[in-house]
């Protein structure tokens, strides 16, 4: 089946809903002119209305993404101040691997200071089965205030399932804000 006869399948499906509800609705509307009963107009319309705004809603779900999953958002630690490094590791879980999917470090400096010079940043992730399949070291800028230059990097996952990212933190860093998302639309 290819995309184009998906797409017709999909219209015919949702229309055949619309036009049921239209000779329904209408059929309601004759039985309360014909009976003076007011209340079926209310009901014609709600079963006449009911499966356009299903459609439309569904449509409104494609069209700006509310099925989306939710983006995997955590914050994790540096080091201690007697620490030159600290090792994260910790698992996050892919649930569309069709999508490619971002991934977006952002370095904080502890509260009160501002970040100053330059940091090495890197981070591997890995499939459930301990494959590699993204590894990036960058050396980040501050950027404004607190905060490093982000780093990002896009990779398309393998298969659904938990991966495992494990991001080295230099000293002077207070935490890194680690966000994942499916890049749906490009």
């Amino acid at each position: 089946m290819t995309t184009d006869d998906s797409v017709q399948a999909q219209l015919i499906a949702a229309a055949i809903p619309i036009l049921v509800g239209f000779v329904v609705g209408a059929g309601l509307w004759y039985l309360a002119i014909r009976f003076r009963k007011s209340k079926l107009k209310l009901f014609a319309v709600l079963i006449a209305g009911f499966p356009i705004l299903a459609v439309g809603l569904n449509i409104a779900a494609h069209v700006f993404d509310w099925n989306a999953p939710p983006d995997y958002i955590n914050s994790v630690s540096g080091p201690s101040s007697r620490e030159t490094y600290a090792i994260s590791e910790f698992p996050y879980f892919v649930n569309n691997p069709e999508y490619p999917h971002e991934i977006q470090l952002t370095p904080r400096a502890p509260y009160g200071k501002n970040a100053t010079g330059p940091i090495p940043l890197h981070f591997i992730v890995r499939t459930h089965k301990g494959e590699i399949l993204v590894e990036k070291q960058a050396t980040l800028a501050p950027a404004a205030g607190r905060y490093w230059a982000q780093l990002r990097m896009e990779f398309q996952p393998v298969e659904s399932g938990e991966y495992l990212m494990h991001l080295d933190i230099p000293s002077g860093v207070s935490s890194v804000l680690v966000r994942v998302r499916e890049l749906r639309k490009r």
